[in-house]
């Protein structure tokens, strides 16, 4: 377990270690030397895996800049960072990390922090064995997904030590079509996977999709840090989620585009007004919420007590349940929208 500390300048300046019962570390303050890393790699020599928090994109590079010969940045690198959305996708998170930062008790004592790292990883390991244990398909997706890349080798193989299976080719996007029909657009599914089998996705961001598929519809966001690392994810999760594919048979879409099932759901009305109506005799209440729950932007009139409120409401929630995203109102009506907030 490692973790190093840098300053303004990206300069090593404190390293602390763990291997068993052993401790490393350098004096907090003064720079790194050469010879310093040297006697870490030496401390090193044992282990099987290098572990520690939001390693693979900030210790070991700044590491290898230093002196890129060092035999311990050939093992595989476990980082706890990118197992914690898969471990705790759901609202509320692990209690020691936000967003990619370990919570600390105090600032500047990287073996704390390395050793922090371990408790991390245990609790993760938990997490799974209780996912596994339940008969949640998300572990086997997760490794079968993160073992293609070669940066996270040592995650994926912790994911094996666990005891997780891994998929390969027409099993794994089986299992992933059944597991995300649960969860998406039956369209959509059959879209990402004929772009799995053609290899135009990056497959480590698929296990973040499922993560967030499998808590979707409450309050569980995916952390800066994953959206940032695959911006693809984003964009798939509307791929899948927002984008009314209009067949009849398709569950998901069935519900989570369907209007009157929120209006149902939320609100206690069978239909909308048919009063206003559009043209064409549709009821213009509901034409208004599909245009603005597809994020068409519309300028809409309605007469006083025409059901305006309604308007913006239901596609807010419906757009809070399919991808959790938060709709701002701006309303000169203070008390009107008051009135919104304390009888909803």
């Amino acid at each position: 377990m490692i973790d190093i500390e840098v300053n303004e300048k990206y300069d090593i300046y404190s390293i602390g270690a763990v291997l068993g019962k052993r401790v490393y570390q350098t004096q907090l303050g003064k720079l790194v030397s050469k010879d310093q890393l040297l006697e870490l790699d030496d401390f090193a020599a044992g282990a099987e895996f290098i572990l520690g928090h939001n390693i693979l994109r900030h210790d070991l590079p700044r590491i290898k800049l230093v002196v890129p010969s060092l035999q311990f940045l050939k093992k595989p690198a476990i980082d706890t960072l990118y197992l914690s959305p898969l471990a705790f996708p759901e609202n509320p998170y692990h209690r020691l990390v936000k967003d990619y930062k370990i919570v600390r008790d105090s600032l500047n004592d990287p073996v704390g922090d390395a050793a922090m790292a371990g408790i991390i990883f245990s609790e993760q390991w938990a997490a799974f064995a209780g996912q596994i244990a339940s008969n949640n398909d998300l572990p086997v997706l997760c490794r079968s997904f993160l073992k293609v890349s070669a940066e996270l080798t040592g995650t994926a193989q912790a994911l094996e030590a666990m005891g997780v299976s891994v998929l390969e080719d027409e099993d794994l996007y089986e299992a992933f079509s059944w597991f995300a029909g649960k969860h998406a657009c039956s369209a959509a599914i059959q879209e990402v996977v004929e772009q799995l089998a053609d290899g135009t996705l990056d497959r480590p961001q698929i296990a973040y999709v499922c993560a967030w598929l499998s808590v979707s519809g409450g309050n569980s966001v995916l952390p800066p840090w994953v959206r940032h690392r695959y911006p693809e994810v984003s964009n798939l999760l509307h791929q899948l989620r927002e984008v009314p594919c209009g067949l009849s048979e398709c569950t998901y879409c069935a519900h989570y585009q369907n209007p009157k099932y929120f209006l149902q759901r939320f609100f206690g009305f069978e239909d909308f007004r048919s009063i206003p109506s559009t043209t064409d005799g549709k009821s213009l209440q509901e034409e208004i919420v599909k245009a603005v729950a597809r994020n068409v932007s519309v300028f809409a009139t309605l007469p006083t007590g025409g059901g305006k409120s309604l308007c913006y409401l239901l596609p807010a929630l419906m757009r809070y349940q399919r991808r959790n995203m938060l709709t701002i109102v701006i309303s000169p009506l203070q008390a009107l929208m008051k009135d919104q907030v304390d009888n909803f």
